[in-house]
């Protein structure tokens, strides 16, 4: 646009009319407003689309966790008398319910069985009562029952994460021979594990996992001490969640 000039005084140069420079001023200063405005409105924009989206995937997600699985691992009750560090065979499974789009809590109940020490020696028997007679059954038996909570990146697959703590529960049979008792001792325990989520069909997955769990004993029976216990677990899980 022509700009309209005026003579300041006779003779003077032309010099721009009242008001020219204040409006090009405020034309530059909306224009720096209008930008981060602009821009802040678009983030806005997205941060509530993808937010619906979330609330729209987690209403399709189901309220119910639960699982069931079996695997193998190593028990370490080496500290307890009759105890022993073998290989263990491991039935696991929990109920629970989705509380976030990203946690699940639930109870678990998981049982684990080993053999009991193979060799007869002086460490291993009790008034004729000897551990290679249990070596090829289950000789103790460690269950559990856990609150767990279960943290999912990627909502309903991928890589999880989970941690609990509760009851411990431990059978020995020959202590139970010996000592005529149910069971042979209760305690407290926890574990931590890691694990990835392959959804199969609808809301059924396939996980596997890989467990770390840990723990004390009391024992019912004088015969020894408590004692501490140590359990690695590797399982495979059929779940809906």
């Amino acid at each position: 646009m022509a700009k309209t000039l005026i003579p300041a005084y006779p003779g003077s140069a032309r010099v721009p009319a009242p008001g020219g420079a204040t409006a090009r001023g405020r034309a530059r200063l909306a224009h720096r407003l209008v930008r981060p405005l602009g821009l802040a409105l678009l983030v806005a924009g997205l941060a509530a689309t993808q937010a619906a989206a979330a609330d729209e995937r987690y209403s399709q997600l189901p309220g119910f966790w639960g699982d069931f699985g079996v695997g193998f691992g190593g028990l370490d009750t080496s500290s307890a008398p009759f105890g022993d560090n073998r290989s263990s065979f491991v039935v696991d499974g929990t109920l629970g319910g989705r509380v976030s789009d990203h946690f699940l809590i639930g109870v678990n109940l998981r049982g684990q069985g080993a053999q009991l020490n193979d060799n007869n020696n002086g460490n291993c028997n009790y008034n004729g009562y000897y551990c290679s007679s249990y070596s090829s059954d289950f000789g103790q038996f460690i269950s559990n029952l856990f609150l767990v909570a279960q943290f999912e990146p990627g909502w309903d697959h991928g890589w999880t994460f989970g941690a609990g703590a509760g009851q411990v529960y431990y059978h020995n049979r020959v202590l139970e021979d010996i000592t005529g008792d149910y069971r042979s001792g209760d305690g407290a325990g926890g574990m931590v594990r890691v694990g990835y989520d392959w959804p199969v069909a609808g809301h059924a997955h396939v996980e596997a996992r890989l467990t770390l769990e840990a723990g004390h004993v009391n024992l019912n029976s004088n015969i020894g001490g408590n004692f501490n216990y140590h359990s690695v677990m590797l399982t495979v899980h059929i779940a809906h969640h």
